[in-house]
């Protein structure tokens, strides 16, 4: 799996990190994974926000777009569908 594509894959499982968080989990240098981040953000897949901490710079947390989220399959309805059809099997069709 390409680094973009399990950038975009942690950052759906576990929400908002930073490069730091990311270079340690791909095992690749802080400037690396930076260059993938902004890389992704052109791409419109992911957006950024600067947090306030106490002392020296904001950190930047990487988070998905709408387009990110795109990504992925939504199984939900399927999934609702199947919860309606088996109610039916069990309880009949007034149910």
């Amino acid at each position: 799996m390409k680094a973009t594509d399990q950038i975009i894959d942690i950052i759906k499982r576990e929400g908002a990190v930073t490069a730091k968080q990311i270079a340690l989990r791909l095992n690749i240098t802080t400037m690396g994974a930076r260059q993938h981040l902004q890389g992704l953000e052109e791409e419109g897949f992911l957006r950024f926000e600067d947090v306030k901490v106490k002392v020296g710079r904001p950190n930047r947390h990487w988070s998905l777009t709408a387009k990110g989220h795109a990504q992925f399959s939504d199984r939900h309805s399927d999934l609702t569908v199947q919860f309606i059809d088996a109610i039916e099997q069990v309880f009949g069709s007034e149910a």
